[in-house]
């Protein structure tokens, strides 16, 4: 039997009897290539532009035929303007890429949780604006997915609650297609787990994710208004020992890949913890606090520090590989410097170098202000009692409490590398408030 999924969605207030409107279907296959995308608009339109979908996966898995792929704008565009466009994609891509959300995590062999957020144009060239752009904010979107068979489409984090869906308008999450067990329902969390995972780690899953909750609880000072959905997948097709995680609309997804992970080992568990702990610090501070430039430093590293204080609060590191760690990282942020200053990492390839730069600012600063780390983290969200967090709040917090502190973290983003080091090196060695 096929089930379908429908969720109807405005992104406006009022619409005119002109507005644009699209469908999309996304059909599961049984055969290769494994999906159809298909979109049917009201009016003709010659383009739509996918520039925040990975590259990667649109070129290697998207068979767009005919139609043309600008590689600069990320703009699909036919040949003449038209009211429907289809495409497939071959197989079911599980690889990371930096900044997106990884296109599909592996359950089984057939089953998946497929990111959506993909497949939405973010903006459209409708011939009837007189070939201007039209931004997804603007146009009335229905979605309709389906599997083959006896495959469950599951859009909600645990149960049906269709109608509570479409009220909220949820759309860039992951939805479950395929044959999936009933979604085990924790307490404080709902969980999705491939049932090839290795036992230990499930179980550690389990039992360590119920403690980061509490912890989380008592540091943030909130509970979650929702259950959250944990999706952990697994793909041991492959040799290469790796995995990547995202946090988006009461749900974390966690991909676990390689045949590197059977083994349980005071490693692999600590990896995989604190994966699990950085993406719900993520879920937890996205409630309430938006990093509203997205300086990328300020979001990965402060949740790769508090992750990783989360591991010591918990016993996961003792004291010694807790300094070991820092110094590591000290290091490994000071070399980098010499190559680029912190903002500029974010768009090169030394991007994951932000974390630990991130991390070691964070980290100094707490300590040199004599703060316990979660407390620092939320009189810095905190300091002008909005939703927002940005550079300029962390200067606030600073003040002139310790103006040398306040240099030194300015001078980071300084251009000249020799500069840069220099004031990493006295941020760090800086002395606690007395």
């Amino acid at each position: 039997m096929k089930y379908l999924f429908l969720l109807s969605f405005l992104c406006f207030s009022s619409i005119a009897a002109s507005e644009l409107t699209l469908n999309i279907k996304i059909q599961k296959l049984n055969q290769q290539p494994e999906w159809a995308i298909h979109y049917s608009f009201n009016q003709p339109v010659s383009a739509l532009s996918f520039n925040h979908t990975p590259y990667g996966f649109i070129s290697n898995y998207w068979q767009l035929d005919t139609l043309l792929l600008d590689n600069k704008t990320l703009e699909i565009k036919s040949k003449n303007p038209t009211k429907s466009l289809s495409f497939n994609v071959s197989g079911a891509d599980s690889n990371s890429y930096s900044q997106f959300y990884t296109p599909f995590l592996k359950y089984d062999q057939h089953s998946y949780a497929v990111y959506i957020g993909h497949y939405l144009p973010e903006y459209v060239i409708a011939q009837g604006t007189q070939n201007k752009k039209v931004l997804r904010k603007n146009i009335k979107i229905n979605l309709e997915i389906s599997g083959i068979e006896d495959d469950v489409v599951n859009f909600t984090n645990g149960g049906n609650g269709i109608n509570d869906l479409i009220n909220n308008s949820k759309i860039r999450r992951y939805v479950l297609v395929g044959k999936y067990s009933t979604v085990e329902k924790h307490p404080m969390f709902n969980l999705v787990i491939n049932p090839n995972i290795p036992k230990w780690l499930k179980s550690e899953y389990e039992t360590v994710t119920a403690k980061l909750f509490t912890l989380f609880e008592q540091k943030f000072k909130y509970k979650l208004p929702y259950r959250p959905l944990i999706i952990v997948a697994f793909d041991d097709d492959k040799h290469h020992k790796s995995f990547n995680g995202g946090a988006v609309d009461q749900q974390v997804a966690l991909n676990i890949i390689g045949t590197g992970w059977q083994e349980k080992n005071n490693d692999n568990i600590n990896a995989l913890v604190e994966l699990m702990s950085h993406e719900l610090i993520h879920l937890y501070n996205s409630q309430h606090w938006i990093n509203i430039h997205y300086t990328a430093w300020l979001h990965e590293g402060s949740a790769q520090w508090l992750a990783k204080e989360s591991l010591y609060a918990l016993n996961y590191l003792s004291k010694e590989q807790y300094k070991q760690f820092n110094l590591n990282i000290i290091t490994q942020c000071s070399d980098n410097l010499g190559f680029s200053a912190i903002p500029d990492m974010q768009h090169s390839n030394l991007y994951q170098h932000i974390y630990n730069c991130g991390h070691v600012i964070f980290d100094a600063l707490a300590t040199a202000l004599n703060k316990e780390p979660f407390a620092f983290w939320l009189e810095f969200v905190s300091v002008n009692n909005d939703n927002e967090y940005k550079v300029d709040d962390l200067y606030q917090v600073i003040g002139d409490k310790r103006p040398e502190l306040l240099e030194n973290l300015k001078i980071l983003i300084e251009p000249r590398a020799n500069i840069r080091k220099s004031a990493l090196s006295k941020l760090t060695l800086s002395p606690a408030t007395q």
